[in-house]
């Protein structure tokens, strides 16, 4: 039997369920920013606790989201969405996730490959069956923030322009 790689960088589940479970809120617009590589471009921001009356940040809490497209390959875009908790220097992920097309493998459980759409929750890797197109990003972003516990009142995430 061939085991993959452990999953690095990533809370234990039970600290990220209960890192997921704060309810956080962000009320800005955001702005995609070119990356290094051209064919990525990245968001990068820090959520406020709803839990908090002068809503202050969340400890350690960092959202990123990345968009990659391909310009002569149509369904080739694939958007990483992550909830991370900061320790140390070190961002540790809480929640992840990846969209991509069903025929590419994009992850593994362990032991066997994971193909298209899934989340990461800690160590934890679920298959997620698609429920929107690959570029449909406003609605991929809003299931995210219902997975996360964020409460987005900016204008809706668009997909990039190049």
């Amino acid at each position: 039997m061939n085991i993959l790689n452990e999953h690095k960088f990533c809370l234990e589940n039970k600290e990220a369920e209960a890192f997921i479970a704060l309810l956080k809120a962000y009320q800005k617009d955001l702005n995609w920013t070119k990356s290094n590589n051209t064919l990525w471009r990245s968001i990068n921001f820090v959520p406020n606790s709803a839990e908090d009356e002068l809503g202050g940040t969340i400890p350690g809490a960092v959202i990123q989201i990345e968009f990659k497209y391909h310009k002569r390959i149509a369904e080739s875009g694939k958007m990483v969405l992550t909830l991370f908790k900061r320790k140390q220097q070190e961002k540790l992920r809480a929640y992840q996730l990846e969209t991509s097309a069903e025929h590419k493998v994009t992850s593994h459980n362990g032991i066997m490959p994971i193909y298209g759409t899934h989340e990461h929750i800690g160590k934890r890797v679920i298959k997620i069956n698609p429920k929107y197109e690959l570029d449909d990003i406003t609605s991929w972003f809003t299931f995210f923030c219902e997975k996360i516990n964020l409460d987005y009142t900016g204008e809706p995430l668009k997909q990039p322009s190049e």
